[in-house]
């Protein structure tokens, strides 16, 4: 059923009170951030060096790009074009990646939102073109509704609060509106929302003892057709029932098959004991924390400190994949290095060009102690090395993920 311009039902019960809702669509139209693999600081650092701007290894301790970007004007606003161009061309790498699942029902809230009168904003921290190619490719194909996004360079909480502006004057002078977010943009938002009713969706945090909603929940209050109806209920239902699993201490076999079906599939990862641990929980451990102090060692720019954890981190993976692809087991007792490890993995068809990239950082990481205690190289030169190739980690955790077969049959959320 199509719904004709001339249709009017009443608004869902959330927006009953607001002539306007503005929606966030950042994490709203994918199952993550724009900015947390393709559009990140690693990666836009990588295309500013191509750009010829030589970002510090302090910039890969911000992890809002746009507050590196930012940033690097301020020092410099020479480099502002090219800055800028570096940010919105990772930007459209994403949104060319086809990493877009729009959240269960948000099509359906669109419709019937416009249908009850409401005036309807996309917003969206993304560069305004950008923003505008990706909501149409999930949510308005006829380009009908309005997008408004980043035009300036600013940090995320900045850009928010000026797209929030903007989206407000379009609703219109003494009208209410509500932002409607994602949780995982709401921290951004809640400080610049100036008094707008703020309704974040998605997963709560663990300690966050209030109501959870999702978009299928908003979805529910509007007036749906019959088909719609069913295919609304049918989700909700399935929600309920992830939920339920997810609060079980432990699965069978016969509920990990439902939840990862009900999930849309898991990621096959090597199982603890192929690894080589002598204490698996110690093990996992030590990978969540490495992967937190990495960040605080490249903003306090202890390049050695980098090196040694990004090590660590990829030899993780590349063990994860010999383990899940070619049967692998490391005993607690074997002693391989780094560089022994990446020609395993070459030998079993790692990727070439990921190999290649490997013995590079590899053998960075074996000069730099040396190279430094013999005056060979300065701190600076070291660290620009190693930024030459900031993005590897990222690149080696990709591959391994995209490698990984899928348990339990694909499925849109919910």
């Amino acid at each position: 059923m199509t719904l004709s311009s001339r249709y009017v039902e009443e608004p869902p019960a959330f927006a009953a009170d607001y002539e306007g809702v503005i929606i966030v669509i950042d994490a709203l139209i994918s199952r993550s951030s724009p900015w947390e693999r393709v559009a990140n600081s690693e990666r836009v650092a990588a295309l500013l060096r191509e750009n010829g701007i030589h970002v510090s290894l302090h910039g890969l301790g911000v992890r809002d790009p746009l507050e590196l970007v930012s940033g690097i004007i301020a020092l410099e606003p020479t480099l502002r074009a090219k800055s800028t161009q570096s940010l919105e061309d990772a930007e459209t790498r994403w949104a060319l990646s086809g990493d877009r699942d729009p959240a269960a029902g948000l099509r359906e809230l669109v419709r019937h939102l416009l249908a009850s009168g409401r005036r309807v904003i996309l917003a969206t921290a993304l560069a305004e073109g950008v923003g505008r190619q990706v909501a149409r490719g999930t949510l308005d194909p006829t380009g009908s509704l309005d997008v408004i996004g980043r035009t300036s360079t600013q940090n995320l909480s900045q850009t928010y609060e000026d797209v929030l502006r903007r989206a407000r004057a379009l609703v219109g002078a003494g009208r209410v509106s509500c932002v409607l977010t994602h949780r995982r943009a709401a921290i951004s938002i809640y400080p610049v929302a100036q008094g707008d009713a703020v309704i974040s969706v998605g997963p709560a945090p663990s300690n966050d003892s209030s109501e959870q909603l999702d978009i299928i929940d908003l979805a529910s209050q509007c007036v749906l057709t019959a088909a719609e109806r069913v295919d609304i209920d049918k989700r909700i239902v399935r929600r309920n029932r992830v939920r339920e699993l997810q609060a079980q201490r432990t699965l069978t076999n016969d509920e990990m098959a439902e939840y990862t079906d009900l999930t849309g599939g898991v990621r096959l990862i090597g199982n603890a004991g192929m690894f080589g641990y002598v204490d698996a929980e110690k093990g996992s451990d030590n990978v969540r924390v490495l992967q937190y102090l990495r960040a605080g060692a490249a903003q306090q720019q202890h390049v050695l400190e980098v090196l040694a954890i990004e090590a660590t981190l990829m030899e993780v993976q590349l063990r994860n994949w010999l383990i899940v692809h070619h049967g692998q087991i490391f005993t607690e007792s074997e002693r391989i290095t780094f560089g022994q490890l990446v020609a395993r993995a070459e030998g079993f068809g790692f990727a070439p060009a990921l190999v290649e990239r490997l013995r590079t950082f590899n053998q960075l990481r074996n000069d730099a102690v040396h190279h430094l205690s013999r005056g060979i190289c300065t701190y600076a030169e070291l660290t620009d090395r190693f930024m030459a190739d900031c993005a590897l980690l990222l690149d080696v955790e990709d591959f391994v993920l995209e490698a990984s077969p899928v348990i339990g049959r694909p499925a849109e959320q919910y």
